[in-house]
């Protein structure tokens, strides 16, 4: 895996991890903290509430991507986290990673 950090305007920091290709990964994550929650869970179109590491998080799957959002910090700050595939990639391995998070 190879990861970066990258400037996004309404996230304070973004980290982009894949496996693969940059430009055509099997399988990646990205997380950040963006600085608008209400927007962001405005957004995920089909959430549902699901338990991850022991916190309810909003979960909604979409192209190949599960996209996480979790609960507000100060200021309508939140957390959200994207699993993605590529055209190799695999869903069992994204549910795989899923089951790795822990949450602190």
């Amino acid at each position: 895996w190879n990861g970066k950090t990258m400037k996004e305007h309404d996230v304070e920091s973004l980290h982009v991890y894949w496996q693969g290709s940059f430009d055509n990964p099997v399988h990646g994550v990205s997380g950040g903290v963006t600085k608008k929650y209400g927007e962001a869970k405005k957004e995920l179109r089909g959430a549902r509430t699901v338990s991850l590491g022991g916190v309810k998080v909003l979960r909604a799957d979409e192209d190949g991507a599960v996209n996480l959002l979790f609960p507000p910090l100060g200021g309508n700050r939140g957390v959200a986290l994207v699993l993605f595939r590529g055209k190799g990639g695999k869903q069992a391995t994204l549910e795989a990673i899923l089951k790795t998070v822990t949450v602190q």
